[in-house]
């Protein structure tokens, strides 16, 4: 022997672990066409490494943005389309975990901006006229049903006349009389069934008696004691 020594070293490799995710979300979970949704991610490391995220959004399947908010307005989204947000953690060894969340669009009810009903005093011989406005937040042209009723009587009347906007009521066609009112309501309706509904009223005025001609006194000239009529 000479007297020297040998040893010998192991090294234990330590396996990289993938990042996991538990949960994503969208908020809110119902949204509109016209709202702001955003994509949360809850994730862990077994090796306390910090992980990079990455974000998708898909709207009605196609991709949209990679941001973390998505303003569904900017992106044309329309009632029930699906809104999905597709995430991606990933590891400094590069090692990722995906999962997604999926929310739909709700429909929003239209509105009715404009309402009125002329003239304000009418009489039975009047036609009313009821107007609407109507609008819809999802960019649809909402659809205006009129109908007349007679609140003293309980009388519901069909318009005379109907347009996009306008609908007529010509009061003599009625069993409308003095001091009646006359409700116009309006239901607006969108190409999702969403509606909304108002209602604006008159009251039936009377009106003073009209002479055909003046008044006459007979005869013209009258000597005392005379009856005139």
């Amino acid at each position: 022997s000479n007297g020297g020594s040998a040893s010998s070293q192991s090294v234990e490799m330590i396996e990289n672990r993938d990042p996991s995710i538990s949960s994503v979300s969208i908020s809110p979970s119902s949204p509109s066409s016209q709202d702001s949704v955003t994509c949360s991610v809850v994730s862990s490391d077994l090796d306390g490494e910090s992980l990079t995220e990455s974000m998708e959004w898909f709207v009605a399947g196609s991709s949209v943005s990679t941001s973390m908010t998505l303003d569904l307005s900017s992106v044309g989204a329309s009632p029930n389309d699906t809104v999905e947000c597709v995430v991606m953690v990933t590891d400094p060894s590069g090692a990722s975990d995906q999962s997604s969340s999926t929310v739909n669009v709700v429909n929003t009810n239209p509105t009715i901006d404009v309402l009125t009903l002329t003239p304000n005093e009418p009489t039975l011989n009047d036609t009313l006229s009821c107007y609407a406005e109507s609008s819809d937040l999802d960019g649809d042209t909402p659809t205006i049903g009129f109908s007349f009723t007679n609140q003293t009587t309980g009388s519901v009347y069909s318009p005379t006349t109907t347009s996009m906007n306008v609908a007529t009521l010509d009061v003599s066609s009625t069993d409308a009389d003095y001091e009646h009112i006359l409700t116009c309501s309006v239901t607006s309706t969108d190409s999702d069934n969403g509606t909304s509904t108002d209602t604006t009223s008159v009251t039936i005025v009377n009106t003073a008696p009209v002479f055909d001609q003046g008044a006459v006194i007979t005869p013209s000239v009258a000597e005392i004691g005379t009856d005139v009529e």
